[in-house]
């Protein structure tokens, strides 16, 4: 049974005593609908006694998207499935239960040999697939997935998106490098759509092809979208950089950093890495506090957030856990200890500040001067602007801006509550295992199962 299954692998390097209470291997009763919209996050840590270890963004973020609806008079719910329903978390208002019909064994017997090919701890494993879990549970109608590293810039698309979920089942963002050829840090999803795929998607876990949960969707989607795993083809569709603006790690945070080019508004950040440079928040608060009334409601919530300091941003994150508080100090002092212990380099590398003020800093400055022509690209730690060119001088904690009107002529973005496509294009899928950006599993995967059918 997958009680017994769990107490062989609680003697291994962590807890994953929750397991059997979200793997029932029997059905399980239909999430109710919530709402018709909502925002929703996914936690999993195996354990009821152990905090969550993504807490403190998970609070950053959700309670960033209610300040960014009420900035634009938009009523938003939050959820957060979870295999911790009891704790208390009042920043949300839907906590879902995260709960599974399949059977936990075949997963938990292939937890030696996903540590063995990835050097990760299991517990991972199943943090990973908690999302395909998740989905199937969805609280509303449609119901827009987040990672606990996403920051809202402006909620303004929010009924955007509801209305182009008219014509999809599934949005979400393909960069298509190795990195990451598809990426669901943000994706909406129909609740009435979502069973059989949902279903497939946790089960190609079962494969160990890839450690995490993003390209298990490119062995599921593209043959969902024709009809291969459910009566009535998928309709998915990709997002656009405006409304998913992924940014990976900064391994200088002093030097350069190039933003993508935008042709409007970006909705939502996704990047850990843009949270650590934090040398641009002193100039930017300046910047924009020198202008007064006449920023909108939108920068306005932006300001208050970027001007309010980190020890009250993480106070109110972790109560009496704030950084710096003792709590904090002996809690970070056994991670390090248990890191050392275990031969990694976090006693000597501590991970970089997870910093909401500059990621307020970075919405600023990317959303400044709407609407424009062509595509405009923000480079932090710059100096001046220009049109045009392909340089800027190295200035740190400035920001310049690189402009381009002759870029998509013809394709304005326009993203309103009634009009306007937001970017959002039918999905185009890998036609062959030539595609660039794909992983070599996955051209294997391609080469056993044959090009994905185009009809």
């Amino acid at each position: 049974s997958a009680a017994a299954s769990v107490q062989g692998v609680q003697g291994a390097m962590e807890s994953l005593a929750t397991i059997a209470e979200v793997f029932r291997n029997a059905s399980v009763p239909q999430q109710p609908q919530l709402a018709e919209f909502g925002l929703c996050y996914v936690a999993f840590v195996g354990e009821h006694e152990r905090r969550y270890r993504g807490e403190r963004l998970l609070q950053i973020a959700a309670q960033q998207a209610s300040a960014a609806a009420m900035a634009h008079d938009i009523s938003l719910r939050q959820c957060l499935i979870t295999d911790q329903p009891e704790r208390r978390r009042p920043y949300i208002q839907d906590i879902i239960p995260l709960l599974s019909s399949a059977d936990a064994a075949p997963f938990l017997s292939r937890c030696d040999e996903y540590t063995r090919r990835f050097s990760r701890p299991c517990k991972l494993y199943f943090g990973y697939m908690a999302k395909a879990i998740a989905v199937a549970r969805a609280p509303y109608e449609l119901t827009l997935f987040a990672d606990t590293d996403t920051f809202t810039c402006t909620a303004k698309p929010f009924p955007a998106i509801q209305r182009l979920m008219k014509e999809y089942d599934v949005l979400t963002l393909f960069p298509r490098t190795t990195q990451g050829w598809v990426n669901s840090g943000l994706m909406a999803v129909r609740r009435s759509a979502t069973a059989d795929w949902a279903a497939r998607w946790l089960d190609e876990f079962k494969s160990l092809d890839d450690f995490g949960d993003q390209l298990h969707l490119l062995k599921v989607l593209p043959y969902a979208s024709r009809g291969a795993i459910s009566a009535q083809p998928l309709r998915v569709g990709e997002l656009a950089a405006e409304l998913h603006l992924r940014h990976g790690s900064v391994a200088d945070v002093q030097g350069q950093v190039w933003l993508a080019p935008l042709r409007g508004e970006a909705m939502m950040l996704h990047s850990k890495g843009l949270a650590s440079v934090t040398g641009i928040v002193p100039r930017v608060l300046s910047l924009f506090r020198a202008r007064g009334d006449s920023l909108s409601s939108s920068q306005q919530q932006l300001l208050t957030r970027l001007s309010t300091p980190e020890t009250a941003l993480a106070q109110r994150a972790h109560g009496a856990d704030a950084p710096g508080t003792r709590a904090s100090i002996h809690r970070r002092g056994r991670q390090l200890a248990q890191v050392a212990k275990e031969g990694g380099r976090g006693a000597a590398h501590p991970p970089p500040p997870y910093s909401p003020r500059a990621l307020a800093a970075v919405c600023l400055l990317l959303n400044d001067g709407v609407p424009w022509s062509g595509t405009r690209q923000v480079v932090l730690n710059s100096n001046a602007s220009c049109v045009g060119c392909s340089d800027l001088t190295h200035s740190p904690g400035g920001a310049g801006v690189i402009s381009d009107p002759s870029a998509s002529a013809g394709s304005s973005f326009i993203c309103e509550a009634t009009v306007g496509d937001c970017g959002v294009r039918p999905a185009v899928w890998p036609s062959s295992p030539d595609q660039p950006g794909l992983p070599d599993w996955y051209r294997s995967f391609l080469l056993r199962r044959g090009s994905i059918p185009s009809s």
